[in-house]
């Protein structure tokens, strides 16, 4: 026992007292109002979620956005152009890409590219017409009446991308195949190839790559690689139901 408790049979039993009306005396329970409030609230951010799945367009928050602010594939403007390009794709290789951005000119266009070209190594004025349609420029060039004159100029100006390589979509972004911008040796140079068009290089390509695939999917928000689990659950879902319904139909017929 302790030494400030008094022992069990030195304690005098607790007597009723009629007249002691208790701490409060007009007291109620409130735990049920609450309790309906926050069914109402559960209630309420509910529908919220589902007007917006079913009234909202998520595709939009994946959408790749342009230099010029244009979603790839769904602005009037670039309705038929699905895809996002990147002048230089060695320049989104920064650490602060995520924050601020790639710092290079990026244009939507109908499909990736679909080989590697070097356009100053390789084009010329008697070959130019094999390269012309394969160029990436910004939007105010027409590349269909493009001389080599001016394909010279604007690739210097940086309204042409200086070389394209082949790619595959990610998320709608062209991520390419690094290894022809892999720094030569242990210098810090680009390839001589493109020393003239790029002052960067990439000295592990497929360990850049990877890094490019990741910052993609999570490319102006963590929100995008949410919303692509929520695309790719529903999509399976109506595959299941599809699948469910032809096989009831085929057993009744």
């Amino acid at each position: 026992m302790g030494c400030c408790i008094p022992p069990k049979e030195s304690r005098e039993p607790i007597r009723y007292d009629p007249d002691f009306n208790g701490p409060i005396h007009n007291r109620s329970c409130t735990d049920i109002f609450w309790l309906v409030l926050f069914i109402l609230s559960l209630g309420g951010w509910g529908y919220v979620g589902y007007y917006g799945m079913t009234h909202g367009n998520i595709e939009k928050l994946l959408a790749p956005i342009d230099t010029t602010g244009a979603r790839c594939g769904l602005d009037s403007s670039v309705k038929d152009k699905p895809y996002l390009v990147f002048f230089d794709i060695s320049k989104c290789l920064s650490p602060g890409t995520p924050i601020v951005g790639c710092p290079t000119p990026q244009v939507c266009v109908p499909n990736c590219p679909s080989r590697t070209i070097i356009f100053g190594a390789e084009m010329n004025e008697q070959n130019f017409g094999a390269y012309r349609s394969d160029m990436v420029c910004t939007y105010d060039v027409n590349i269909n009446t493009l001389t080599y004159a001016q394909a010279v100029e604007f690739i210097s100006k940086g309204k042409c991308a200086p070389y394209v390589l082949e790619s595959q979509a990610v998320l709608s972004r062209c991520i390419g195949d690094l290894s022809t911008l892999q720094c030569q040796g242990d210098s810090k140079s680009s390839p001589k190839t493109l020393s003239k068009v790029t002052d960067s290089c990439v000295r592990n390509p497929s360990e850049a790559r990877k890094s490019l695939v990741n910052r993609a999917t999570a490319l102006d928000s963590y929100v995008g690689w949410i919303v692509a689990s929520w695309m790719s659950f529903f999509k399976q879902t109506d595959e299941r139901e599809t699948h469910i319904v032809r096989s009831a139909r085929s057993c009744c017929a």
